[in-house]
């Protein structure tokens, strides 16, 4: 939790980091998606170069595929999110002990008309 004073700065933090972290995971996955589904590779001394020609059915399935988990993945964690937030506005809102005492002994003091 931060101030209320920072509260634009905070988000503007959590942007750049979401930017930061989806700019680079992004372009790996995808990028690893591309070379697997290469047909037919390029190929110098024995080692791959870059990709000549791309199985657009692989292609296709696999963006899809990778899509699909990385989208699943964030829906999970928003519904953890989701639960432990509602856990903790549940837990903020219970009545202590003290309190039910303190307004026990408030209205004794009172009398009923």
């Amino acid at each position: 939790s931060i101030p209320e004073s920072q509260t634009t700065f905070g988000m503007g933090v959590e942007g750049l980091g979401f930017r930061l972290i989806g700019g680079l995971f992004g372009q790996v996955i995808y990028g690893y998606v591309m070379d697997f589904s290469c047909s037919l590779w390029s190929e110098e001394c024995g080692q791959r170069k870059f990709c000549w020609r791309y199985d657009n059915r692989k292609l296709s399935l696999y963006t899809f595929t990778a899509t699909f988990i990385c989208k699943f993945i964030k829906l999970i964690i928003y519904g953890f999110l989701w639960y432990f937030h509602k856990k903790q506005e549940m837990m903020a809102k219970e009545v202590t002990p003290d309190q039910i005492h303190k307004s026990a002994s408030t209205l004794d003091g009172m009398e009923m008309k």
